[in-house]
């Protein structure tokens, strides 16, 4: 079977509730599989954590038959996790097929959404006179929650190397997001060359806001 054909699962990429509400996630996949497993990931731990097994429609093991969030859980409380869906063969149990997971925040209380302030810095003066690699730095700031995709472009296409992009950091009560970009001087001297950090944030209603900064290369 060709892993290419069994990858069009669709979930919601983000979700925010209060404490104490309820909260319903989707997955979608069209390519005839009745076997559907979901997992629960806590932030920062690698492992997994079975909620349900589903087959031909029906709950074959239910694990967990709802997960409410509230002020009687105080483990669940300001607690992060992705929530994953995993899909098998159903002859071999061998092929693993994930969706691209529902990241699920609890709000804190007294915290209000907020977007980023988006800000790049240009390579220094002193790397500039080496003219080997330069950096550009993206800063993105006084953000709630850490619902943000970080991208980088050179010319509107999307850089995959020399990038390095933090962990959020939290502090009072607000994220803030660092990320560089390595270049050759070359390509920063290059006059045509356009260079952009895109912060995407995603919020309650899912709507997807986007902060773009520009850094213009000059001649020298």
């Amino acid at each position: 079977l060709d892993p290419a054909a069994y990858t069009n699962i669709i979930q919601m990429q983000s979700m925010m509730l209060e404490e104490g509400q309820d909260v319903r996630l989707v997955c979608i996949q069209d390519y005839g599989h009745r076997n559907m497993l979901w997992f629960r990931q806590h932030k920062q731990q690698q492992d997994l954590q079975l909620l349900y097994n589903f087959y031909n429609g029906n709950i074959v093991q239910k694990i967990q038959s709802f997960h409410r969030l509230n002020a009687d859980q105080p483990t669940l409380d300001r607690s992060l996790w992705d929530i994953l869906v995993m899909l098998f063969n159903t002859v071999s149990n061998t092929l693993l097929y994930f969706g691209q997971g529902t990241r699920l925040t609890v709000l804190e209380r007294g915290h209000i959404i907020t977007p980023p302030t988006v800000t790049i810095f240009s390579p220094s003066k002193r790397e500039l006179e080496k003219k080997r690699k330069v950096t550009i730095v993206c800063l993105a700031t006084d953000f709630y929650p850490d619902h943000v995709i970080l991208t980088w472009s050179l010319n509107n296409k999307d850089i995959i190397e020399g990038i390095k992009t933090e962990e959020p950091k939290y502090e009072n009560k607000k994220y803030s997001l660092i990320s560089r970009l390595r270049i050759t001087g070359n390509q920063w001297q290059n006059s045509e060359n356009n260079f952009k950090c895109k912060v995407d944030f995603y919020n309650s209603s899912e709507r997807r806001l986007s902060s773009t900064f520009w850094g213009f290369s000059e001649l020298c």
